[in-house]
C-alpha cells in the first residue's frame, strides 16, 4: 500500500493473480475502487473474475502489453521478462512495485515512472486496514491445500510447481 499510493479509479495490473499475493492484491485494489487487470492461466480466469478482476489475461497466449496500456500501477510477482515488459504498460507518473526482483531505476526514470523493489513492510495502520477488511468480509483468504505437518514434502512439491491458487498451509493438528 505504501509504494502504490493506490487511489479510487486507478488502473492496476497484478501479475500472477491466482497466487496468494495476487489474490489479496486484487481484493485490496477493488476495495479501494481500482480497475484491476491480472495475468493468469485459463483455469483461474473465472475464479479471478469472481473475486473482482475486471480483465484477466491468459499469459500462455497473450502478451499483457498488447492488451492493456496507460496503467497507474503494476504489482509484479514474477520478475524476469515479465518485470522488464511491465514498464511499458505504465503511464507517465505510474508506479511499478516488484516483490520478486530488483527494478531498473534508469529505465523507470526514462519512462517517467517510479519503481520499487520491496517485500513485506507492513506497518500497524496497513495491518489494521487488512484485518478490518477481512473482518467485514470485503477480502477473503483462499487456500490451494491444507496438509498435515507429516506431509511437508507433498506441500513443498505443490509449492514448487508455482501454480497453486492461494496459500498452501501446513497444519500441526491431527
Amino acid at each position: 500500500m505504501k509504494y502504490g499510493e493506490l487511489q479510487h479509479g486507478d488502473k492496476v495490473l497484478i501479475h500472477g493473480g491466482a497466487g496468494a499475493v495476487g489474490i489479496f492484491g486484487i481484493q485490496l485494489a477493488k476495495a479501494k475502487g481500482a480497475y484491476v487487470a491480472t495475468t493468469a492461466s485459463p483455469r483461474n480466469h473465472a475464479f479471478l473474475k469472481s473475486i473482482g478482476a475486471d480483465v484477466v489475461i491468459d499469459y500462455h497466449t497473450e502478451h499483457f502489453e498488447d492488451v492493456i496500456q496507460d496503467y497507474d500501477i503494476v504489482l509484479d510477482t514474477q520478475a524476469g521478462e515479465t518485470l522488464e515488459r511491465s514498464y511499458d504498460v505504465l503511464k507517465a507518473g505510474g508506479r511499478l512495485i516488484s516483490i520478486r526482483g530488483p527494478v531498473d531505476q534508469d529505465k523507470a526514470e526514462a519512462k517517467g515512472i517510479k519503481a520499487y523493489f520491496t517485500w513485506t513492510q507492513l506497518n500497524r495502520d496497513d495491518l489494521q486496514e487488512v484485518v478490518n477488511l477481512y473482518g467485514y468480509g470485503v477480502i477473503k483468504a483462499y487456500f490451494e491445500a491444507i496438509f498435515p505437518l507429516s506431509a511437508v514434502r507433498d506441500a513443498h512439491r505443490l509449492s514448487e510447481n508455482g501454480h497453486a491458487r492461494g496459500k498452501i498451509v501446513l497444519n500441526n493438528k491431527s
